[in-house]
Protein backbone atom coordinates (compact mmCIF):
# COMPACT_ATOMS: atom_id res chain seq x y z
CA UNK A 1 0.00 0.00 0.00
CA UNK A 2 1.15 3.64 -0.52
CA UNK A 3 -0.23 6.87 0.36
CA UNK A 4 0.92 10.26 -0.71
CA UNK A 5 0.46 12.88 2.05
CA UNK A 6 -0.20 16.19 0.73
CA UNK A 7 -0.66 18.53 3.72
CA UNK A 8 0.38 18.14 7.35
CA UNK A 9 0.40 21.79 9.00
CA UNK A 10 2.26 20.65 12.03
CA UNK A 11 5.35 18.62 10.33
CA UNK A 12 6.07 19.19 6.73
CA UNK A 13 8.30 16.65 6.46
CA UNK A 14 5.33 14.19 6.49
CA UNK A 15 4.46 14.90 3.20
CA UNK A 16 5.39 12.56 0.21
CA UNK A 17 4.78 9.57 -0.40
CA UNK A 18 5.42 6.31 1.73
CA UNK A 19 4.88 3.07 1.07
CA UNK A 20 3.47 0.30 4.09
CA UNK A 21 5.10 -2.64 3.65
CA UNK A 22 6.28 -5.44 6.60
CA UNK A 23 5.12 -3.49 9.31
CA UNK A 24 6.77 -0.23 8.49
CA UNK A 25 6.66 2.81 6.47
CA UNK A 26 9.27 3.96 4.19
CA UNK A 27 9.59 6.75 1.84
CA UNK A 28 8.80 5.95 -1.73
CA UNK A 29 9.10 7.09 -5.26
CA UNK A 30 5.59 4.46 -6.16
CA UNK A 31 2.80 5.77 -7.61
CA UNK A 32 0.28 6.00 -4.83
CA UNK A 33 -2.96 4.02 -4.13
CA UNK A 34 -4.27 6.88 -2.33
CA UNK A 35 -3.79 11.07 -2.26
CA UNK A 36 -5.00 12.31 1.67
CA UNK A 37 -3.39 14.77 3.94
CA UNK A 38 -2.19 13.60 7.54
CA UNK A 39 -5.73 14.40 9.35
CA UNK A 40 -7.24 12.09 7.41
CA UNK A 41 -4.72 9.43 7.60
CA UNK A 42 -5.33 9.96 11.42
CA UNK A 43 -8.65 9.21 11.16
CA UNK A 44 -8.24 5.76 9.36
CA UNK A 45 -5.19 5.21 11.73
CA UNK A 46 -7.42 5.55 14.58
CA UNK A 47 -10.36 3.75 13.69
CA UNK A 48 -12.89 5.78 13.59
CA UNK A 49 -13.89 6.35 9.89
CA UNK A 50 -12.38 3.82 6.93
CA UNK A 51 -10.94 4.82 4.12
CA UNK A 52 -14.54 4.67 1.96
CA UNK A 53 -16.41 6.98 4.27
CA UNK A 54 -13.55 9.74 3.87
CA UNK A 55 -13.41 9.24 0.09
CA UNK A 56 -17.12 9.82 0.27
CA UNK A 57 -17.09 13.36 1.63
CA UNK A 58 -13.42 13.89 -0.48
CA UNK A 59 -11.01 13.87 2.08
CA UNK A 60 -9.37 10.88 0.28
CA UNK A 61 -8.89 10.29 -3.65
CA UNK A 62 -8.22 7.04 -5.11
CA UNK A 63 -5.10 7.21 -7.36
CA UNK A 64 -5.08 3.31 -8.40
CA UNK A 65 -8.60 1.60 -8.59
CA UNK A 66 -8.84 -1.03 -5.82
CA UNK A 67 -6.51 1.45 -3.52
CA UNK A 68 -9.66 1.81 -1.02
CA UNK A 69 -10.31 -1.20 -0.37
CA UNK A 70 -6.95 -2.24 -0.23
CA UNK A 71 -6.57 0.99 2.66
CA UNK A 72 -9.62 -0.49 4.29
CA UNK A 73 -8.26 -3.93 4.62
CA UNK A 74 -4.74 -2.98 5.97
CA UNK A 75 -5.99 -0.65 7.97
CA UNK A 76 -9.26 -2.62 9.96
CA UNK A 77 -9.68 -2.70 13.40
CA UNK A 78 -12.47 -5.20 14.87
CA UNK A 79 -13.20 -2.48 17.65
CA UNK A 80 -14.49 1.25 17.06
CA UNK A 81 -12.18 3.67 19.08
CA UNK A 82 -13.85 4.41 22.55
CA UNK A 83 -12.74 6.94 24.86
CA UNK A 84 -14.00 6.04 28.82
CA UNK A 85 -13.75 9.30 30.02
CA UNK A 86 -16.42 11.83 29.96
CA UNK A 87 -15.38 15.33 29.54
Amino acid sequence: MTLEVTSDPLFPENLGTWTIAGGAARRSRRRPDLRLDVQALGAAYLGGFSFRELAAVERVEEAVRGGIARADALFATPAAPWCPEIF
